[in-house]
């Protein structure tokens, strides 16, 4: 999902679409690589937290909410450039 919505998003970008988080944005200032790499170190970062707390049920949880959310990103993604 997150290299579907990495792809989406630059196709939107190269519509004249602005990356709405403030994070990602800025290293998008510097070039679209800066951005790519950010998005893989958040991306790796939150399966490094989901691999250590995998064992509490409510982390699965949290998990599962966040997944549902790319998934509607991208489909909204999907929308807007489609």
């Amino acid at each position: 999902m997150n290299i579907l919505d990495l792809w989406l998003t630059s196709q939107a970008l190269e519509m004249g679409a602005i990356e709405a988080n403030p994070v990602l944005n800025f290293f998008l200032q510097y070039n679209f690589w800066a951005f790519v790499v950010a998005k893989a170190v958040i991306v790796l970062g939150v399966l490094g937290i989901f691999q250590a707390l995998k064992e509490h049920t409510k982390v699965l949880y949290v998990f599962s909410g966040g997944n549902i959310l790319i998934g509607l990103v991208v489909i909204y993604e999907v929308l807007i450039i489609y």
